[in-house]
């Protein structure tokens, strides 16, 4: 039979501090556990952000030197009204180190002002 050690109010709330100032992502052998946290404000080395496309426009452009040619993408629509208005985002053209284009995949003006959720994850 095994005996139980309870931690006292003391030491249970210490660990509780210590843990509140740790990270949530986790990066455990091959998983990564806990969800991921970041800074997204416009900026040049900006490699996660949320940029509004217009109403009447189909592409727009995002400035961060963090992009280069074997970068992956990876978008998320918001406020693109009904289902037959919403639109697939994809990325239209790169330039290393400079900016990304973002447009719809059909090329169709958006009726409506829609935001696109982007982060990047470089592979080399």
């Amino acid at each position: 039979m095994r005996m139980r050690i309870q931690a006292t109010p003391e030491g249970w709330l210490r660990q509780r501090v210590l843990h509140a100032a740790k990270p949530k992502e986790i990066i455990y052998g091959p998983k990564f556990l806990g969800p991921p946290m970041a800074d997204a404000r416009s900026g040049s080395g900006a490699w996660v952000g949320n940029t509004l496309v217009p109403s009447g426009s189909a592409i727009v452009t995002v400035s961060t030197t963090e992009v280069n040619s074997d970068t992956l993408f990876f978008l998320g629509g918001l406020g693109v009204g009904n289902v037959t208005s919403a639109h697939a985002f994809e990325v239209k053209s790169i330039s290393p180190g400079n900016f990304f284009m973002l447009g719809t995949q059909d090329g169709v003006a958006l009726v409506r002002d829609t935001n696109i959720h982007w982060m990047m994850l470089k592979t080399s």
